[in-house]
């Protein structure tokens, strides 16, 4: 479980790199900062639409009122925004979970789609092949949360996570905090598996980040 965490860790940790190596590509090409990013938005479409839009239908679903749905790219400073959605103001329980729903989305799509291409056999086609590689590519690098989404997750964790952990640390249980399912050979199971799964992304992650850096030298 540990192993699996501490891989989407580096994933996030890779994604920011990628993407500051692939602006600074696309800006010795072009010499130009607004074209770069332009490039990087049309690369990175379908990744930021499913993350703006986990956002809207999270919201949705929680009944919480959506305003825009933006998808073109904006510079703030160093700031570069691929996409936004506006969502109403909300408590912290919702708007936790409207914050972190590209995270969830994102991983279950790269997870899925690796599971399709090696479950079905499908590995040997070469465009089925590049269209996974793609999708785990775009998602893999969009799926995090921005430090907006982030407010959220830090009331949440404050607010609620936090004194629940205090409660369980100075040994208040109760049936909310028994975690021994999380010993069972199926959960174990499941993040073993996502753990060989995640690798893909992190390894093409690797490569592309080497192989950018040493153009970009």
């Amino acid at each position: 479980i540990l192993g699996f965490f501490a891989e989407l860790l580096l994933l996030f940790f890779a994604s920011r790199i990628l993407t500051q190596e692939l602006s600074q590509f696309f800006y010795r090409v072009t010499h130009s900062k607004k074209v770069s990013i332009y490039f990087l938005a049309f690369i990175f479409l379908p990744g930021t639409f499913i993350h703006e839009a986990s956002h809207a239908l999270s919201a949705i679903v929680l009944f919480v009122k959506v305003h825009n749905f933006e998808l073109m790219p904006q510079l703030s400073g160093d700031s570069l925004k691929l996409g936004s959605v506006e969502i109403s103001k909300t408590d912290i329980v919702r708007n936790f979970f409207i914050g972190v729903a590209p995270f969830i989305v994102g991983t279950s799509a790269i997870l899925a789609s690796l599971i399709f291409l090696t479950k079905y056999g499908v590995s040997h086609n070469l465009i089925i092949t590049a269209v996974v590689g793609y999708v785990v590519f775009v998602v893999g690098n969009t799926m995090f949360s921005s430090r907006k989404d982030m407010d959220g997750a830090l009331e949440f964790f404050g607010f609620i996570i936090l004194p629940i952990a205090v409660l369980f640390f100075l040994g208040v249980k109760t049936s909310f905090f028994n975690l021994n399912f999380l010993n069972s050979s199926a959960v174990i199971d499941v993040f073993r598996t996502g753990c060989y799964f995640l690798f893909a992304p992190l390894l093409l992650d690797g490569i592309l980040i080497s192989t950018i850096k040493f153009f970009n030298k």
